[in-house]
């Protein structure tokens, strides 16, 4: 009877010692599929990440470039007809900061040389054009040259403590 009792003895701990191994081994396998199912979602972010980085990466192409000479009539009277023909377009400019510019202001305006000042006091053809910015001018620096970005506006208003009646809304600014 006591071989028995021992037998019995042996088998419930033969019968733990296998459920602890069981016990450890799906212990075990959740923490791979744990893993693997994090690595997996990292790398659906990261991919997720470089396709739409790729989607929404800027397009210069999507803008008209404006010519100095085309933003007032000749007899420096009217906005050009060309400039009016773009009114509401995505536009590029590239030009120097003017002398002028406030840079607390929230407007630059870009001129056709990097010597130009009072771009609506001595200006008669047109070779200044306003440009809103989105923020602080603190990233440009006068009579430094740029490209800018942006959305036509043609309408009455003040940019700078000037009176203007077109100006681009900027979408971006690089340094030419």
């Amino acid at each position: 009877m006591s071989e028995n009792k021992t037998s019995k003895s042996a088998q419930r701990v033969l019968e733990h010692r296998r459920q602890e191994e069981e016990t450890k081994r799906k212990k075990r396998n959740r923490i791979k599929y744990l893993i693997i199912g994090g690595l997996s979602a990292l790398i659906v972010i990261a991919v997720s990440s470089v396709l739409i980085v790729k989607c929404t990466a800027f397009d210069e192409s999507q803008y008209t470039l404006i010519s100095y000479g085309k933003i007032i009539n000749e007899k420096g009277t009217d906005v050009h007809d060309t400039l009016k023909a773009l009114r509401g377009e995505k536009v590029k400019m590239t030009g120097y900061v003017s002398t002028d510019t406030n840079l607390k202001g929230k407007s630059i305006f870009l001129v056709k040389t990097n010597t130009q000042s009072c771009p609506f006091c001595k200006n008669k053809y047109g070779d200044a054009m306003p440009v809103r910015m989105r923020g602080s001018n603190s990233s440009v620096t006068i009579n430094k040259k740029y490209i800018v970005y942006g959305t036509l506006q043609i309408s009455n208003g003040k940019d700078n403590g000037f009176d203007t009646a077109f100006r681009i809304i900027l979408d971006r600014i690089e340094a030419a």
